[in-house]
């Protein structure tokens, strides 16, 4: 068993968790997608991703919702500084896997 397959188990079993991690990865040059049908908020799409258990590319376009647009890097700021952000241009994100995966997202009870 590869070691990210190992921790990807080892983890939410120790933890209770009812999710599965989901792994986060930057993307800084175009790559070739399936578009997702119509915009959502990040929210929506990690949590897509952990009930479907299916990766998502996606791009500030596919984005509803201003605050990961800015956060993530899709796009500066226009008259303040917001932080915390990613500073380097982003070109899409991919939600999913945890193999390269920048960060890794734990869904935990606060329980």
């Amino acid at each position: 068993m590869a070691e990210i397959e190992r921790i990807a188990e080892t983890i939410p079993t120790y933890l209770g968790m009812e999710f599965p991690l989901v792994g986060i990865k930057l993307l800084t040059e175009e790559v070739n997608r399936d578009h997702p049908p119509g915009g959502r908020t990040f929210c929506e799409f990690v949590r897509a991703a952990l009930e479907e258990e299916r990766e998502f590319i996606i791009t500030g376009d596919d984005l509803i919702c201003p605050s990961p647009e800015l956060a993530l890097g899709f796009r500066e700021p226009r008259y303040v500084d917001v932080e915390p952000r990613i500073k380097r241009p982003v070109k899409a994100v991919r939600i999913g896997p945890l193999q390269g995966a920048d960060v890794v997202l734990f869904f935990l009870n606060p329980h």
